[in-house]
């Protein structure tokens, strides 16, 4: 079964990265990344720069940022397990 998880827009992680006054360096530090990967996630979709945050960098920055917990976290990825994604 595939999975049905939609990656964050260019403009979802901006907004987030701004709500919190954050750098591109300092989300990605949060991120776990390199600062290219962060300046990726913002660049424009459909160019050869855009990548996407993975599902699992997107919930840790999440889940630093307070946006979730790590109960919610852990309790959808127990979901998708269960129904084969």
């Amino acid at each position: 079964m595939t999975s049905h998880w939609t990656p964050p827009s260019p403009d979802d992680v901006r907004a987030l990265r701004k709500r919190y006054g954050l750098t591109q360096e300092q989300l990605a530090a949060l991120a776990m990344v390199t600062p290219r990967h962060a300046q990726r996630y913002e660049a424009a979709e459909k160019t050869l720069s855009h990548q996407p945050p993975t599902r699992h960098v997107w919930q840790l920055l999440l889940i630093k940022l307070g946006e979730e917990s790590i109960d919610q976290s852990l309790r959808r990825r127990a979901a998708r397990m269960r129904r084969g994604g």
